[in-house]
């Protein structure tokens, strides 16, 4: 994918979901940093470019469990030996946050995090606490179901794929919805394989606690976008009525989801279609992509603004400095 003077326009779930939240931090995501990598952008460009590769806490954790059940499924590893590796990985990725390597110059993708970019105290209990969780999850999948039907799955010679958490090439995530329109779609499932019936099962991992007033066979937007992503990448799995989507709970192995039907398909076009149109309804220019910071309002309700990476450069954050509590 080559560069431009602009990026390209796509449309993600968790790009949508920043948009409804706050634009201004829409703006910043995808609009604002770019070109912030060159030596010669602005030094607010560059700020921002560094500003949104940091991570939060929980993306951190996240990721980190991402990462080892990734492992476990591709390989034949004891647990414990990638409970041990992701451990090791975080203890390093946190001392080079708390080093803030990722000030340095050209390492804004260095690993770091929003609480050491802000100067912010975290108790330790804290950090002790996601990695309970982490290793929780971790050591609670080998007993879930999905490794031994995804090795049958891979044994029978079927279909079966997991996402490779350090994948760094965007084209592997991407696919295009016709029915939508001519940009590319991100959207890749954790985990998919074909059972024995024919059935495709898609499972998207979770690591917090299981809600306690959601139905259980309730699809979402985004398990409806991999089930779209995996039929659009491989074409010989059978129709998208035959996929069965579902986000599993780690933590207690808690299963969310559905078998695919026209009413989840339906509701699914419908809500990209109009998501998409609101978006490209604030571009200056539709066809360059080119989008102005003031087109894109501030949050009305601005408590959560304390936890957004981008207050160093938001106005809507008053001088920029640090919160009540926070040290600079």
């Amino acid at each position: 994918m080559a560069l431009g003077p602009h990026p390209e326009f796509s449309w993600s779930a968790s790009r949508a979901r920043t948009f409804r939240y706050c634009r201004r931090q829409y703006w910043f995501q995808y609009y604002g940093h770019w070109n912030g990598w060159e030596d010669g952008a602005p030094e607010r460009t560059r700020t921002i470019y560094r500003l949104k590769q940091l991570q939060s806490l929980a993306t951190w954790a996240g990721s980190s469990v991402h990462r080892g059940v990734a492992n476990l499924l591709a390989s034949d590893r004891q647990v414990a030996d990638v409970v041990d590796e992701i451990h090791r990985r975080m203890r390093n990725e946190y001392l080079n946050s708390v080093r803030r390597e990722f000030r340095k110059p050209r390492r804004a993708k260095s690993f770091g995090l929003d609480v050491h970019e802000y100067g912010l105290e975290v108790p330790k209990e804290r950090f002790t606490r996601m990695w309970d969780n982490v290793k929780t999850c971790l050591e609670t999948f080998p007993d879930l179901p999905h490794q031994a039907a995804y090795g049958a799955a891979r044994a029978a010679g079927g279909f079966a794929h997991v996402e490779d958490p350090d994948e760094r090439d965007f084209d592997a995530k991407r696919f295009r919805w016709d029915e939508i329109g001519d940009f590319p779609i991100y959207a890749i499932p954790d985990m998919a394989y074909q059972r024995a019936d024919g059935t495709v099962e898609i499972l998207d991992w979770k690591t917090g606690r299981a809600p306690t007033n959601r139905p259980k066979n309730e699809s979402t937007l985004q398990l409806v976008l991999y089930a779209r992503f995996l039929k659009a990448r491989n074409p010989e799995l059978p129709g998208i009525h035959d996929f069965e989507v579902a986000e599993v709970y780690l933590p207690d192995g808690q299963r969310f989801g559905a078998r695919l039907d026209e009413l989840q398909l339906g509701r699914a076009t419908q809500a990209v279609s109009e998501s998409v149109e609101a978006m490209r309804g604030l571009l200056d220019d539709r066809v360059r992509n080119v989008a102005s910071e003031e087109c894109f309002e501030l949050i009305e309700d601005r408590r959560g603004c304390r936890w957004c990476v981008f207050r160093a450069v938001c106005p809507g954050w008053g001088d920029g400095g640090a919160a009540p509590g926070e040290k600079s």
